[in-house]
C-alpha cells in the first residue's frame, strides 16, 4: 500500500474521531488542536523518516510568548511508533491512538483548568530549564502572585542568552517584571497572549 495511503487512514480515522470533540485539524497535517484561549493542546500523529506509521504525542501549548509553530510546554510521548502493515492492522493502530489521545485531552484539561491548578501542573515540570520558568512565572503572573512570578522571572532575565529568542524572552520577562503591581499588567499579558495566537495563525479569543 502506497504512503499516502496509510495518511489518508490515519486522518480519515481521526477527524473521525476527534472533530465531534471540537478537535479540529491543522490544514492537512497530521496535528490535530483544540483551543482553550490561554493554552491549545496539541495531538500530533508524528510520523518517522524511515517507516510508514505513526508516533502519539499530546500535550499542551502555552501562548505566552511570541513564535510561529506549536510546542510541547505540558506533555508529550504518549505512544511509540507503532508501524503500518496492512489497512486492517492500521485502522486498529490508529482508533487505539485516537482514545489514549480523548484520554490525555481530558486530563489536561483538568490539570489546567484553572491558572492555579495549571501552576501545580507545570511546577512538577519545571525544572532548570528557562521555558518552564518562564511559562511558571507569566502563570504565576495572570495569577496575581506578584512574588513569586518575580523570583521565577528574574531567574530568565539573569541567563546568558545566546540566541535572539532567548533575548526577546528575557525583554518580555522584564517587562512582565515592571508591570507586576501596575494596572496595566493585567492587559499586557492579555495583548501578549494575543500576539502570541496569531503567530501561531489563531484567532483572538
Amino acid at each position: 500500500m502506497a504512503e499516502a495511503d496509510h495518511n489518508a487512514i490515519l486522518k480519515r480515522i481521526a477527524r473521525g474521531r476527534l472533530l465531534p470533540l471540537g478537535i479540529v485539524q491543522q490544514g492537512r497535517s497530521r496535528t490535530f488542536l483544540l483551543e482553550k484561549g490561554w493554552y491549545t493542546i496539541v495531538i500530533e500523529f508524528q510520523p518517522s523518516s524511515f517507516s510508514k506509521g505513526t508516533y502519539l504525542n499530546v500535550g499542551a501549548d502555552f501562548h505566552f510568548f511570541p513564535r510561529d509553530h506549536f510546542a510541547f510546554a505540558h506533555g508529550y510521548r504518549e505512544k511509540g511508533f507503532e508501524e503500518f502493515e496492512n489497512e486492517e492492522q492500521f485502522a486498529h493502530v490508529v482508533h487505539a491512538a485516537c482514545d489514549r489521545a480523548i484520554e490525555r485531552v481530558r486530563a489536561i484539561e483538568q490539570e489546567l483548568g484553572t491558572y492555579r491548578a495549571a501552576i501545580r501542573a507545570v511546577r512538577r515540570d519545571a525544572g532548570h530549564d528557562p521555558w518552564r520558568r518562564y511559562e511558571l512565572g507569566f502563570l504565576r503572573a495572570l495569577n496575581g502572585d506578584a512574588l513569586r512570578a518575580k523570583w521565577l522571572l528574574r531567574k530568565v532575565t539573569r541567563e546568558k542568552p545566546e540566541h535572539d529568542f532567548e533575548f526577546a524572552r528575557q525583554r518580555l520577562a522584564q517587562e512582565i517584571i515592571d508591570r507586576l503591581h501596575a494596572p496595566t499588567l493585567a492587559g499586557f499579558l492579555a495583548e501578549t497572549i494575543s500576539t502570541a495566537r496569531r503567530a501561531k495563525g489563531l484567532r483572538d479569543t
